[in-house]
């Protein structure tokens, strides 16, 4: 197994460097979403994970066990206490992206799009499965990679220039909620790291 890069966001990068690295990640899915033309919300994540031929399901007792034989993670850990799995074997562009389906369906979107993130980004080594808790996912000492598959999610969930539209037709937060079929939490952080733009 490859050793792990753990450093948090502050210990990769200065308070300028991640700005910048945050700006990246926001170009980087809005190419995705002009790609599939999917900047419309609720933006088609399974339709992302199709023309990229990744399959993407739900976790079950059968497939963790598949899944979890193949990792040092099933020795101390249970697959119910993961959200997501990104698993992608060899050099293959094709992954498998697995989700908690007792989870919310805001939840599973998430979940969906952070692995997307890590795949994009580059995050996984070769035969590596990437793994996301749910007690992991807004904790500031993250890993550097989890923080950066977090911020991918949010983008391409929640588009900037869709944020900055909804704003100016004057929705409420809830009919931002049922427009981009996100958590509160998620559109509170991700309107919060656009407060600039707004």
């Amino acid at each position: 197994m490859p050793d792990l890069d753990n450093r948090t966001i502050t210990e990769k990068y200065t308070t300028q460097e991640w700005r910048n690295r945050k700006f990246e990640i926001d170009e980087q899915t809005q190419n995705i979403l002009d790609d599939y033309n999917s900047e419309t919300p609720p933006v088609n994540l399974y339709e992302i994970c199709e023309d990229y031929g990744f399959s993407v399901s739900s976790l079950t007792d059968e497939n963790a066990q598949e899944l979890f034989n193949l990792s040092e993670f099933s020795e101390t850990h249970s697959w119910r206490d993961i959200e997501g799995a990104l698993f992608r074997v060899d050099d293959s562009e094709q992954a498998r992206i697995f989700f908690k389906g007792t989870s919310p369906y805001t939840r599973q979107r998430f979940t969906v799009a952070h692995e997307l993130g890590h795949f994009f980004l580059s995050h996984q080594q070769k035969n590596e499965i990437l793994f996301r808790s749910m007690l992991s996912s807004s904790n500031p000492n993250n890993p550097w990679s989890e923080t950066e598959a977090n911020h991918f999610a949010a983008c391409i969930l929640m588009p900037r220039e869709a944020i900055k539209i909804a704003r100016l037709a004057g929705l409420s937060f809830l009919e931002e909620l049922e427009l981009f079929q996100v958590s509160e939490q998620s559109l509170r952080l991700r309107k919060r790291g656009l407060v600039r733009e707004l």
